[in-house]
């Protein structure tokens, strides 16, 4: 399970090795004002910015670039 202090969780599922899952949560990021977390959404009036620097703290946590 994920803390506060994560921004994603990597569940446990029985899947094949070439699958991979994770989950983003609410926590962490840099969005200012109602969006004040790890946005993801580019469509609710964030700031574009905020947007992809939270994307692409995730992408790099996660190892995928």
């Amino acid at each position: 399970m994920a803390s506060k202090a994560d921004s994603f969780f990597i569940p446990n599922w029985p899947v094949p090795d070439s699958v991979g899952s994770a989950i983003s949560l609410r926590y962490g990021g840099v969005s200012e004002g109602p969006y004040s977390s790890n946005n993801m959404a580019l469509h609710v009036g964030d700031s574009p910015a905020s947007v992809q620097a939270n994307r692409a703290s995730l992408v790099a946590r996660l190892n995928l670039t």
